[in-house]
């Protein structure tokens, strides 16, 4: 606000990678990866378990990314330049092709583009 008064900023939401583990959950290369590259382990580990405690995790990890996104809608909410997607990001649907088959946790080519359409309709008069 002090050196760039007139920008315009768009805040994205975090997406629910709790329903990132519900969509490749059942894929046993993205299990595969998961384990073996250690990816985010907090949502992925154990990821066909319907232990409670498992259970348990994965909802402590919806709920974090939640509290982010609150956080960010929050502080945008103090700059009149500022603009947040009300969580358009995190309540998208997306399925497997929204999903990078080399790491099965960050978005595809498809998932990236389906993302910047959604922030993008949620943004300024650009």
């Amino acid at each position: 606000t002090n050196g760039l008064p007139n920008a315009h900023i768009l805040v994205a939401s975090v997406p629910d990678i709790v329903q990132l583990w519900a969509v490749a959950k059942d894929v046993a290369a993205a299990r595969n990866v998961w384990a073996l590259a250690g990816i985010c382990q907090t949502a992925t580990a154990n990821p066909l378990s319907v232990a409670q405690s498992d259970v348990d995790r994965r909802a402590r990890v919806r709920q974090r990314v939640i509290d982010y996104n609150t956080a960010l809608a929050t502080v945008c909410a103090q700059y009149a330049n500022c603009k947040f997607d009300q969580s358009l990001v995190f309540n998208s649907g997306f399925s497997l092709s929204d999903v990078s088959t080399i790491d099965y946790f960050h978005p595809s080519y498809a998932g990236q583009t389906g993302f910047a359409v959604l922030t993008y309709a949620a943004g300024w008069d650009w």
